[in-house]
């Protein structure tokens, strides 16, 4: 045996044509090893970062972007609710929710559009907010709209908005223990009704998909301009799609850089299942 060979030597120089074929296989390797992870990463962690992408990657129109709104700690009797009729909420959040209401009153006129289904892929990305505000706009603009907390399993409306909810709400009335009129709850100074979710259920496909729901929303439609449903995620629940027969257009909810985009397409196609219109997001 070479003594040269044991000593860690190469036998032939570094700049050899083998040589330089393996370091090439072996760079190749790695490039590709690491293309592979950021393929992986970009799938499991790729979010909705710019209205662009609404567009390129789900084919919908982004109608509106509203500013995250976070107040600092105050004492207990701080009015923490982000809404418009808030005089501490910012005036861009304000003039966002303007500027969406004014696209839904367009399509509106144009389709007759007037229950309106309000949903996101997940928890937190702020379809609640989005839902009470733009009724709330509708309403200080003179119409008459209803409110609907249809989010059964996991009520939020009333208690993120200050609302003292002394009566029942949707799940007592199609559970048949309450009447409409025991749900009804009229925001001061405005034109706006709300109905609460009620009583927490878990069992809320069966009541959502209940002919009482369509009869009530049928009665309700006759009553005022614009129902407002505030409802489960869509990509989490089939709350939301038992809900999409109901509605006549829906607005989805994205949270900036904060879904998965597989989340969202989930949501998305499971309204689309029902063909309910989507305006945008």
């Amino acid at each position: 045996m070479n003594i040269l060979e044991e000593s860690g030597i190469p036998e032939e120089p570094y700049n050899t044509p083998s040589f330089r074929s393996s370091a090439l296989k072996g760079g190749l390797l790695g490039a590709a090893l690491g293309m592979a992870i950021v393929f992986m990463y970009a799938m499991t962690r790729n979010t909705v970062r710019r209205q662009e992408d609404l567009k390129k990657l789900l084919n919908i129109d982004c109608i509106g972007t509203v500013p995250h709104i976070e107040f600092k700690k105050r004492n207990k009797d701080f009015d923490n609710s982000v809404s418009i009729n808030n005089d501490k909420v910012s005036p861009i959040f304000i003039e966002a929710i303007r500027v969406i209401r004014t696209r839904l009153e367009k399509k509106s006129q144009e389709t007759g559009v007037k229950t309106i289904l309000i949903t996101s892929s997940i928890p937190k990305e702020g379809k609640t907010t989005i839902s009470y505000n733009i009724a709330l706009s509708l309403a200080m603009k003179d119409y008459k709209v209803i409110l609907i907390d249809c989010d059964l399993r996991n009520p939020s409306v009333a208690e993120r908005f200050g609302l003292v909810m002394d009566k029942p709400g949707l799940s007592d009335y199609l559970k048949g223990e309450a009447s409409i009129k025991d749900c009804l709850y009229k925001i001061p100074e405005t034109e706006l009704f709300f109905i609460s979710a009620g009583n927490p259920y878990n069992e809320a496909s069966d009541l959502l998909a209940s002919k009482k729901m369509k009869m009530l929303l049928e009665a309700l439609k006759e009553e005022v301009d614009y129902i407002i449903l505030d409802t489960a995620p869509a990509a989490m629940l089939s709350d939301a799609s038992e809900m999409a027969i109901y509605g006549d257009a829906a607005i989805y909810v994205v949270r900036q850089d904060y879904s998965k985009v597989s989340h969202i397409i989930e949501g998305v196609e499971r309204l689309s299942e029902s063909k309910l219109p989507i305006i945008g997001c």
